[in-house]
């Protein structure tokens, strides 16, 4: 039997594919491999002042308004997606030296075999999570890579609404878009983050990204604590996130009433849920727990933003406070 063999050092490769177009890597060892790679990280602040983050945001809407901003980042004129992107896919995954135009041709690619694989079964934990480290997953850490370079700033309400001091979770975050948002244009509100998600790819490539960043954390959820996901993180929270999940989970009524239950008194909830049809990686129990569990979040936060009025289509992101 073929042997997986060594990438880089926080990889391992699965026999066969290439190091360009068909990377697969054994995603469950990598993360191990990345384990002991952070402990050793040195973090630092990624504060900046007020003044900095005013004028990022006032250059990034200037561009926005212009209708230059998607055009410069999507060509790699405006790049600092892509350099991070570029270290992640060299160092950790051992991909060879590509280009702009070369990321984009191979999302495309990965994109094709993502989409060939839509029948899935969610029978436990485990099966749940293997189905997110196949290696045409990777085609996620391309997508959300690339949409939040194109889109920045997630939620310009709950931005309004941060201050200094809060602890904030950002549960499921995949590339943790609201921390980034955070980073980029309100660091100067010292906030404390923990991002929390399965062994996914997206995951993989936030925990290289944010290393180093004193004010997050890191959550992994293994298999034997998608009940108990926070069994191992202190105390609750000001604001919880929880962003086009709710349709990819194993039990997403139980899970609302547990965050729920972490929610420190009058702290926020920051969700959505996307009316699916329980293919891909869109769960069965997604589509049938999905009016039980919007029930049970109308009916124990009060509303501050966002459309609550319907439950039978798709819910946009709305924003409630605990009672």
């Amino acid at each position: 039997m073929v042997q997986a063999q060594e990438v880089s050092c926080l990889a391992l490769r699965q026999p066969g594919g290439n190091c360009l177009n068909d990377i697969r890597i054994d995603l469950s060892a990598s993360y191990e491999i990345q384990d002991k790679w952070l402990a050793g990280q040195n973090k630092k602040s990624v504060r900046h002042s007020f003044v900095h983050n005013y004028l990022n945001r006032l250059f990034f809407s200037a561009l926005k308004r212009l209708g230059l901003f998607d055009t410069m980042v999507a060509t790699g004129i405006l790049h600092s997606w892509f350099d991070d992107f570029s270290s992640y896919w060299i160092e950790c995954l051992g991909g060879r030296p590509i280009t702009v135009s070369d990321f984009h041709l191979l999302a495309y690619d990965y994109r094709k075999r993502f989409h060939a694989n839509s029948s899935k079964k969610w029978e436990s934990s485990e099966q749940h999570l293997a189905n997110y480290q196949t290696p045409d997953n990777l085609f996620l850490t391309f997508s959300f890579a690339l949409r939040e370079a194109v889109n920045p700033i997630r939620n310009h309400q709950l931005l309004s609404l941060l201050r200094p001091g809060l602890k904030i979770l950002e549960f499921g975050c995949s590339l943790a878009p609201m921390y980034a948002t955070w980073r980029q244009f309100s660091s100067h509100k010292n906030c404390h983050w923990v991002l929390a998600d399965i062994a996914s790819y997206p995951f993989h490539y936030a925990r290289h990204k944010y290393a180093n960043d004193l004010e997050a954390n890191t959550c992994l959820i293994t298999e034997d604590l998608f009940d108990d996901p926070l069994r191992n993180v202190d105390g609750d929270f000001d604001i919880i996130i929880i962003q086009e999940v709710f349709e990819h989970l194993h039990k997403p009524l139980h899970l609302a009433k547990y965050l729920c239950s972490r929610l420190s008194k009058n702290g926020l909830l920051v969700f959505d849920y996307v009316k699916s049809d329980a293919q891909g990686l869109d769960t069965l129990a997604g589509l049938e727990e999905r009016v039980a569990t919007l029930e049970f979040l109308y009916s124990t936060l009060s509303p501050l933003s966002g459309s609550w009025e319907s439950i039978q289509n798709s819910v946009g992101i709305c924003i409630g406070r605990k009672h």
